[in-house]
């Protein structure tokens, strides 16, 4: 399965999960993510997802908030407004031209294909964190497990190097490649919101 139809079919599994929270739950909550509550986690989902898809599009990001970092946008149906962020950024990174020559990320250029891969990573993980910080499951096929385990093994070493990824957590060899994808990225896969 190529990252672009992982993304796509990804993207679509965490967008009906997403809609599913109560956009009254309590954004104070702890998420996997340990540094964010959920308010903190939504906001920057929903703010890397938007510059992602710009990216894609071969747009500049918006230079007085690149990452979208300084809005607050967790007022009203943030869950519908974030499962549709997801699907318009795996949209935006369907588009082949999407992964051509470089990107400019605001004082340094990037291969495209790297970004994607990156978005790709982003939408999964944060899609993970959103959804069990807010008591939910993800179903994930198979197919995009084995793909995400791919993309985060061959960022993982420099993901924690930037602080990007946690320390890996051991799982069992039994457990899934989406499993071992988030356990690579420093999640542990059994994470609960009483944990």
């Amino acid at each position: 399965m190529s990252t672009r139809q992982a993304m796509s079919d990804g993207a679509m599994a965490i967008a009906t999960t997403l809609r599913l929270i109560d956009s009254d739950i309590d954004l104070s909550s702890s998420t996997p993510c340990s540094d964010f509550d959920l308010a903190t986690l939504v906001n920057h989902a929903l703010g890397t997802t938007t510059a992602l898809a710009r990216l894609a599009r071969k747009e500049s990001l918006d230079p007085g908030d690149p990452w979208g970092n300084r809005t607050d946008d967790t007022a009203g149906d943030w869950p519908n407004r974030l499962g549709d962020r997801f699907e318009a950024t795996a949209a935006a990174w369907d588009d082949p031209s999407a992964w051509d020559g470089t990107l400019d990320l605001s004082g340094g250029e990037q291969p495209a294909s790297t970004i994607g891969e990156m978005a790709f990573v982003e939408v999964m993980v944060h899609g993970w964190d959103v959804a069990r910080a807010s008591g939910r499951r993800l179903e994930i096929p198979e197919a995009v497990g084995a793909e995400l385990l791919r993309a985060v093994s061959g960022s993982a070493a420099l993901g924690r190097q930037l602080g990007a990824y946690g320390h890996e957590v051991e799982v069992p060899c039994s457990a899934s490649d989406f499993d071992k994808a988030l356990a690579a990225a420093g999640r542990d896969p059994d994470w609960t919101p009483a944990s």
